[in-house]
């Protein structure tokens, strides 16, 4: 799983572009953005997924959908396939 925000999507745009293709194992990639406007890089992963099967691209917009959470991701790619995961530190 892949969490990327603002312009913190570029490193993972650069491993779409240089991996081969497809993908070798399933990437659930949640892109997050305070207003739709500022996805300019959302049509790369378009882009990326068409070559990517296994690549499973979301746009969350939090002025729209309000803060992305654990809660909200898991209830995206299905409670029982949500990997425990560390922020900043913290156990979340």
């Amino acid at each position: 799983m892949w969490v990327a925000g603002g312009i913190g999507v570029t490193p993972f745009l650069s491993w779409l572009r240089d991996v081969p293709s497809p993908t070798p194992r399933d990437v659930h990639f949640f892109y997050a953005v305070r207003h739709r406007a500022e996805a300019i890089c959302w049509p790369d992963v378009l882009d990326a997924r068409s070559r990517h099967p296994g690549l499973h691209a979301y746009l969350h917009v939090s002025s729209e959908m309000g803060a992305l959470t654990a809660g909200r991701i898991a209830d995206r790619i299905g409670r029982s396939r949500t990997p425990r995961s560390t922020s900043a530190g913290r156990n979340r």
